[in-house]
Parts: C-alpha cells; structure tokens; sequence
C-alpha cells in the first residue's frame, strides 16, 4: 500500500469524518469481542451448574454490550 497525494487530496474536508466512523468501527468491534467473552463465560458458568443468582453478572454484562454494540453500529450507520 502506497501513499497517494491525489486521493488524500480528495479527502480534503471529509478526514476527520472518515477518523471518526473508524473510531466507532474499532468501538463496535472491541464490543462484537467483548460480548462474545462475555457469553463464553456465561455459558462456562451455566455448564458448572451455577445457580440463577450467580448468572445475573454474567448476564447483565451481555445484555449491557449488546445494547452498546447495537448502539454503535446504529450510530456509525448514521456517520458513514
């Protein structure tokens, strides 16, 4: 990959909105990462037996990163 100077000269007035819907790209795809480490604990702690009391973490941090990641990718739809 090359530096282009024509093709950065097309990006005049638009590079920090092109920044910023990478930004949110990286945000929603630590938060794609992070809800799938949270179900794999969760389904760890459901396969040890553990008792509904004891997945309310586990599963409120779930739902919390689904929410935030569909919020995300609704807000990076909207930038890009």
């Amino acid at each position: 990959m090359y530096f282009d100077l024509r093709l950065w000269a097309l990006t005049s007035g638009v590079r920090l909105r092109i920044a910023w819907a990478v930004f949110i790209g990286l945000l929603t795809a630590a938060a794609g990462v992070a809800r799938l480490a949270l179900l794999g604990w969760l389904l760890a702690e459901v396969f040890d037996g553990r008792g509904s009391g004891s997945l309310a973490i586990p599963l409120a941090g779930v739902g919390g990163v689904v929410i935030l990641r569909g919020a995300l990718q609704y807000y990076k739809e909207m930038v890009s």
